[in-house]
């Protein structure tokens, strides 16, 4: 089961999103309305929902490389010279980008346990930035892209 405050982040290079775990307990108020008065059965139920705490879109993950080698405007689709290193340059910036926030936002949150969803193929690269501190909170770690992932959809992924 999920503990009430846990963090869960999903992100790609191109965009961040991270919930907090609520957990509420309570009657099942339908049970309860069925049930006669001399047999009441106050069933407990348990319901756990995502709260978004922050969402972060990184702009410059997004534009193709041959944007910023353009030196005429509207002349984006011609090279104008070797792009070199560029796009691994663009990813290593948006790779730190990402451990930057979540380093930033597991040390104010401070949660017990958090859990990450990030792509497989730099899954191992974000978690080498983190902060070790934060690494040894880590509950769960997915090397799935599920950054798009409506959130009432996110939980079963962890589970």
């Amino acid at each position: 089961m999920y503990a009430n405050g846990t963090i869960v982040v999903v992100a790609d290079l191109g965009r961040l999103k991270a919930y907090r775990v609520v957990v509420t307990e309570g009657n099942d108020p339908h049970e309860t309305m069925q049930v006669s008065h001399a047999n009441p059965m106050d069933t407990k139920t348990t319901a756990v929902h995502l709260e978004l705490l922050t969402e972060r879109d990184y702009v410059d993950a997004r534009h193709p490389v041959s944007e910023s080698m353009s030196d005429k405007p509207g002349r984006f689709d011609v090279s104008t010279g070797e792009p070199h290193n560029m796009l691994l340059e663009k990813d290593r910036r948006g790779l730190e980008a990402v451990a930057d926030d979540i380093n930033a936002l597991i040390t104010d949150a401070a949660p017990e346990t958090w859990c990450l969803a990030f792509p497989k193929e730099t899954n191992g690269q974000l978690t080498a930035l983190l902060d070790t501190r934060i690494v040894d909170t880590l509950a769960c770690n997915l090397a799935k892209n599920l950054a798009q992932t409506p959130k009432e959809e996110l939980l079963s992924h962890f589970a």
